[in-house]
């Protein structure tokens, strides 16, 4: 996971909603915390207001709900994932010293906003884990609201030097 947040997802925040998570704690960490700092070719975490994330922000400004969100996952999602699933069985399940089998589908929702196809995802039975990467703040937070079963810890990344833009990690139950 390192290797793929230093080839550029440190400017994004990332919810990672997680089916069958079983801690209960929350953490959250102050703004202020201490990071080490990045090497100089490090892609650092970037501020709404940047040229990449500003025309996105501006979207969700006024708006608890964008023109493009949905209301139902999306048809096709709910039409071919259960038999993308079916078609990966054999390499979805991994057997345990205990023969108990666990699943083992892990899936990535890049720009997720607050899309209901990530609470369709996490109670989907083949699935372990479901990250969604977003670069806006409202959209994690609205998300967190309509669907707090789902959330339960936070915790900050990384954080660029002498600024108060980070990379933010929320997880599921």
């Amino acid at each position: 996971m390192q290797s793929m947040l230093r080839g550029g997802l440190l400017s994004l925040l990332l919810l990672a909603v997680t089916n069958g998570y079983t801690t209960s704690t929350s953490i959250m960490s102050s703004s202020s915390q201490s990071i080490p700092e990045q090497p100089t070719s490090a892609v650092h975490p970037r501020d709404e207001s940047s040229d990449v994330l500003q025309r996105w922000s501006k979207r969700w400004e006024g708006s608890d709900t964008p023109g493009w969100h949905l209301k139902d996952a999306h048809f096709m999602l709910l039409r071919y994932f259960p038999q993308l699933m079916e078609e990966l069985k054999p390499s979805t399940t991994t057997t345990t010293c205990s023969d108990e089998t666990s699943k083992s589908v892990r899936v990535l929702v890049p720009l997720c906003g607050k899309s209901v196809d990530l609470v369709y995802l996490a109670k989907h039975d083949a699935v372990s884990e479901v990250v969604g990467v977003d670069g806006i703040q409202k959209a994690i937070d609205i998300f967190m609201d309509e669907n707090p079963d789902l959330y339960n810890k936070d915790e900050v990344l990384a954080q660029s030097s002498g600024t108060q833009n980070q990379f933010a990690k929320y997880e599921g139950k």
